[in-house]
């Protein structure tokens, strides 16, 4: 067996990437590029795209990997489309017993 018959990730906590980009940020980037598309603009798409990633990347920004996550359950209503269904509601602030 040789050494380079395995390959070896640098991180093992790493996201997943689409071409050289987040996964996450490329689907809210195809997203905006697709609304562009379709309204016919593609300046208009362009700009949203760069907003979108740049956004998307801002708001990621120094808070580790299940930063977004919890940005989605404390700011958006509580609803089974984010995957958070066995957490309490974020308006309910304190817990009786």
């Amino acid at each position: 067996m040789n050494d380079l018959d395995y390959a070896v990730p640098r991180r093992l906590d790493e996201s997943a990437k689409l071409l050289w980009w987040d996964a996450d940020a490329f689907i809210a980037g195809a997203c905006a590029m697709g609304f562009g598309a379709l309204s016919g603009s593609f300046l208009l798409g362009t700009a949203l795209c760069f907003a979108a990633v740049y956004g998307l990347s801002r708001l990621k920004a120094g808070g580790g990997p299940g930063h977004l996550r919890r940005v989605i359950y404390w700011h958006l209503p509580a609803s089974h489309l984010f995957g958070l269904r066995r957490t309490p509601p974020s308006h309910i602030r304190e817990f009786v017993g």
